[in-house]
């Protein structure tokens, strides 16, 4: 965790740094910029995350339920993704079944927050002009209360069995090459895991190494 900070926190004091030179030009001062708002919002994820592991070890982490619509939700989430796709020219597509409910009642940020981790990490294991999809199902009512399936598929490097062990578990990644090739803490699967059980769901993965996820 320590260097997952420093990492981005050199990286804002470095292009400050630069920026505030003397005889440094327009052009170099705005791509300074443009770097240091990339560590911030990086360091601001992690912050997030660390604060949300915090609230999951002391039982601290509580819903928030309101009633919103599903298309609000999904605008949300492409707002939040969309430029990863975009930068890696992926092919991005949404797929929602036909009795899945235009509204819901639960935390639709805490939804949001698991859909986008799933969406993200597809993105970063998902080669350039690669496939991801995000579906919805209706599987089951009962009563008030209905179960939904949320999927997000990709054509990416896929996992062993071995790794996919990992996967949900807190500070671990698929094997320590993952985290140095592509970066990351591992926390954020572990997050959306509780969440997704904390609203009485379950979380799991399909995987095949070379095929995707």
């Amino acid at each position: 965790m320590s260097h997952e900070i420093r990492t981005p926190m050199n990286g804002i004091i470095g292009m400050t740094e630069i920026a505030l030179k003397e005889g440094q030009t327009e052009e170099v001062r705005l791509d300074c910029l443009k770097k240091v708002k990339g560590s911030s919002k990086y360091l601001l994820g992690l912050l997030n995350d660390i604060l949300d592991m915090s609230k999951i070890e002391a039982e601290k982490l509580e819903l928030s339920v309101s009633d919103f619509s599903l298309e609000y939700l999904l605008n949300r989430v492409i707002s939040i993704n969309q430029i990863r796709f975009d930068q890696r020219s992926q092919d991005f597509s949404i797929v929602v079944g036909e009795n899945v409910p235009a509204a819901m009642i639960t935390d639709q940020q805490r939804l949001s927050q698991v859909i986008t981790n799933l969406l993200s990490n597809a993105a970063k294991f998902t080669p350039n002009e690669g496939k991801i999809e995000l579906s919805i199902e209706l599987q089951q009512e009962l009563g008030e209360d209905m179960v939904l399936r949320f999927a997000v598929s990709d054509n990416g490097i896929g996992m062993t069995k071995e790794q996919q062990s990992h996967l949900f578990r807190a500070f671990e990644q698929a094997d320590s090459s993952i985290s140095k090739r592509f970066g990351g803490t591992g926390l954020g699967l572990a997050i959306s895991k509780n969440i997704v059980e904390k609203m009485g769901g379950r979380i799991w993965v399909h995987s095949i190494p070379g095929k995707g996820s």
